[in-house]
């Protein structure tokens, strides 16, 4: 057999196993059991030593289990749109700040109206001062 024919049958035989996959795969892990672990306030390293994995896999197990689904609008717009769903959340943490910021001015400076105005009201309540005669205009 010579060399190109040898070189031909082993790229039919590489197309015909697929693309070559990396790794060592996943183990296999009983969620639930892990999730009962969990609940009956088993450490993680623990669960692990129980299941026979490390912490880290535990950890990692339960974070895909329970994370929450992620937002479908940003999800189909793939890795530009997270980016996009981090800026909406930041944008909106800032404008609540400032929205609080300026309750809290409003506040005070109501406040302040109304301690000016007690101020006033007392003045006005107290009489003429001593140096005053309260008579009205004189020159």
């Amino acid at each position: 057999m010579k060399r190109h024919e040898r070189i031909s049958r082993s790229m039919t035989f590489a197309s015909e196993i697929g693309p070559p996959r990396g790794g060592r795969g996943r183990i296999r892990l009983d969620i639930e059991r892990m999730l009962t672990l969990r609940a009956q306030s088993y450490s993680l390293r623990q669960i692990g030593k129980e299941l026979g994995v490390s912490a880290a896999t535990v950890r990692a197990r339960i974070r895909e289990h329970t994370k929450a689904a992620p937002d479908p609008y940003y999800s189909a717009l793939g890795k530009s749109g997270q980016k996009a769903r981090k800026r909406a959340l930041a944008q909106r943490k800032r404008e609540s700040k400032l929205e609080a910021d300026r309750q809290r001015a409003a506040q005070v400076q109501g406040e302040l109206i109304k301690f000016g105005l007690l101020a006033l009201v007392a003045d006005r309540l107290a009489g003429p001062k001593k140096d005053e005669s309260g008579t009205g205009y004189t020159p």
